[in-house]
């Protein structure tokens, strides 16, 4: 990985605007949402392997990754900057 970032400035400010947005948005989910989230999208974990590390039923982390989805998905739409990122108005 190089060492000298070689974005232009604005870039680099739009990606941690971003990233700043999309933190909070998460903050929104709740804890078992965010959680399974995270580990799943972010981490890479699979939904076993989050069953175990949670102590939960593979289904209930299936449901909270659903719903987590969903719900992140209608925050990101509703968000000014992130709806622009992601795309436009897609539901």
């Amino acid at each position: 990985q190089a060492l000298v970032d070689t974005r232009h400035p604005h870039e680099a400010l739009d990606q941690e605007r971003v990233r700043q947005r999309m933190a909070a948005l998460l903050q929104k989910l709740g804890e078992e949402r965010r959680l399974v989230l995270v580990l799943h999208v972010v981490l890479g974990y699979s939904v076993p392997e989050i069953a175990t590390m949670t102590d939960t039923r593979e289904h209930t982390v299936w449901d909270r990754l659903k719903v987590g989805k969903r719900k992140l998905r209608k925050l990101i739409i509703a968000d000014d900057t992130l709806r622009e990122w992601a795309g436009g108005d897609r539901p």
